[in-house]
């Protein structure tokens, strides 16, 4: 016991000092540091701001770095987020000016490729209609040819000299060669060598040229043979009249004499100036898509 007290009394002020205070308080600071770094407190920051306020330990004090700072203040954060969400809404923005562009220009194609389809469908039904037209104008004249071959020579002749030449031409094409040698046999000597010259060159790939030609001559022949003729309007007289024609008008009444002289109506429109001819084929496709077709196809022959 004595013992004991003796070295209680060996303890001097400072170790008292030391064990009694010092070490709590210095164990109760470095723990308390301690959770606080575990909760995302800055310490080191604190314990500097503490330390600048102190005199004598201020100057020892490191300064607080800019970087650091300005990384750390949440204003900062906010502007630098602010100037982000800025720069990826002005990115967006152009994002959907250049995707309503591509849809408005789609949108263009699409109307383009519609229009292109319509005109091309016209274009089949005209070419459909003009064929099966050709095909009946054949197949008359393959009837009428059959009736003269069945006729005796000597009456099929005569009747065949009143033609005009591309008729007796496209007439005889469609005879066989025997009761094509027992017409032109009675005929006129110079009428049946011309009908032989224009018979050889005739073939499939050109007889539309002839077909043509018959038209025209056949148009020519009428108007010779009218009594009426001198005082009929000229080509370009009757196009002004249907010009000053309203287009709906004036293609109704074309549309009828293409049925029995679709001649006159190509040298009527072909008369015509460009401006008045395209508004009055819009009216005749609106009206008969197979007429526009036939007429504009002879129009560019």
């Amino acid at each position: 016991m004595d013992n004991l007290d003796i070295e209680k009394s060996s303890y001097g002020a400072l170790e008292r000092f030391i064990y009694i205070f010092l070490l709590p308080v210095l164990f109760t600071v470095v723990l308390t540091g301690v959770l606080l770094t575990l909760f995302d407190y800055d310490v080191k920051n604190t314990v500097y701001n503490i330390g600048r306020q102190i005199p004598i330990i201020k100057h020892i004090v490191p300064e607080a770095e800019n970087v650091q700072g300005d990384t750390m203040n949440p204003t900062n954060e906010t502007i630098k987020n602010d100037q982000k969400i800025e720069i990826l809404s002005a990115s967006l923005n152009e994002k959907d000016t250049e995707i309503d562009q591509l849809i408005s220009d789609l949108k263009l194609k699409e109307a383009s490729i519609q229009t292109l389809e319509e005109s091309v469908q016209k274009l089949i039904l005209g070419q459909e209609a003009a064929a099966e037209n050709l095909e009946t104008y054949r197949n008359q004249l393959k009837s009428l040819a059959d009736m003269y071959s069945n006729m005796t020579a000597s009456k099929a002749a005569p009747i065949l000299a009143n033609l005009t030449m591309p008729e007796l031409v496209l007439v005889l094409y469609e005879m066989d060669a025997d009761s094509r040698g027992r017409i032109l046999e009675k005929m006129n000597p110079k009428t049946a060598a011309d009908a032989s010259i224009q018979l050889k060159d005739i073939n499939e790939s050109n007889r539309n040229v002839y077909e043509t030609k018959a038209n025209q001559a056949r148009d020519e022949k009428t108007k010779q043979d009218d009594p009426d003729a001198n005082n009929a309007l000229t080509n370009s007289e009757l196009a002004q009249t249907f010009s000053a024609m309203t287009p709906q008008s004036a293609a109704t009444v074309l549309i009828e004499l293409n049925k029995t002289n679709s001649i006159k109506v190509v040298t009527i429109l072909s008369a015509m100036d460009n401006n008045a001819r395209s508004q009055l084929l819009a009216a005749i496709a609106d009206k008969s898509p197979t007429d526009a077709a036939s007429l504009t196809n002879k129009l560019g022959q």
